[in-house]
């Protein structure tokens, strides 16, 4: 093999790499997005820090706190939705990597109040035996509002995908109420 082939090869790596961590955010927020909050944990190195940038809970160190945190939301919680807008990885050496992770949320409560937030991750990254894994995700908050409305979180919504397992009230409302 020629260096040209070498350098290609290299690039071809990168690429390769940068997609598999977006990949990797990218199902972060699927699972957050679907409930499915049992899963998430499996996205994290065993050692890995999650400081979210609430107050509470404290930052989860280790996987299984994560694991903990995770399943919490629930019960924290009645609605979470989280929309990716940017994700640049910034730097890859080697089995590591970093970047950072624009986000725009919206939150309910369990009494329907809702919350507009804006948020930015910042992440590193490790390569454990061929799967690219969150080391570290630390979250800064630009802004947690509450939408002074009814907003998406109330009780009159339609099209609003529930957890598994959590009764629909009877008294929504709306044209494409589900029953």
């Amino acid at each position: 093999m020629s260096p040209a082939d070498d350098d290609l090869l290299q690039r071809l790596q990168r690429i390769e790499d940068t997609l598999a961590i977006q990949r990797l955010r990218a199902w972060y927020h699927r699972r957050i997005n679907d409930c499915e909050f049992d899963q998430v944990h499996l996205l994290f190195t065993d050692d890995a820090v999650a400081d979210i940038g609430y107050p509470q809970p404290a930052a989860a160190v280790g996987r299984e706190q994560i694991r903990g945190s995770m399943e919490s939301i629930p019960h924290r919680l009645g609605q979470v939705k989280q929309f990716l807008h940017t994700h640049t990885i910034e730097e890859i050496v080697g089995d590591t990597a970093k970047g950072w992770t624009m986000t725009e949320a919206r939150y309910g409560t369990r009494d329907g109040t809702a919350y507009n937030l804006a948020f930015r991750y910042d992440d590193t990254y490790q390569r454990v035996d061929g799967r690219w894994l969150f080391k570290s995700m630390r979250g800064k908050f630009y802004y947690s509002t509450r939408h002074l409305s009814e907003g998406w979180a109330s009780r009159e919504r339609h099209l609003l995908v529930n957890r598994p397992g959590v009764e629909v009230p009877h008294d929504i409302v709306g044209p494409n109420a589900p029953i």
